[in-house]
């Protein structure tokens, strides 16, 4: 996807998402959601504790793949 931002269009899917999050979706909620992503823990099963995670993963924008693969990693029960 390629199209001129001037003219209110955006050029990768990524900027689209972005874009989106910025107009309809309040920082506080997208803040809120960082925070649980690092203190993440299963508290049930795997399958449970995925979703919860690709949960939050929707609510938040511009992470580092490392980071979430550490944060999802600490937060499985050993």
């Amino acid at each position: 996807m390629t199209t001129n931002k001037r003219q209110g269009e955006i050029g990768t899917w990524q900027e689209f998402q972005c874009e989106l999050k910025g107009r309809f979706y309040p920082e506080i909620i997208e803040e809120e959601a960082r925070a649980k992503l690092q203190g993440i823990t299963q508290r049930g099963t795997v399958g449970e504790y995925v979703q919860e995670f690709k949960e939050l993963m929707l609510q938040v924008s511009n992470v580092i793949e490392k980071e979430v693969l550490i944060a999802f990693r600490n937060g499985l029960k050993s």
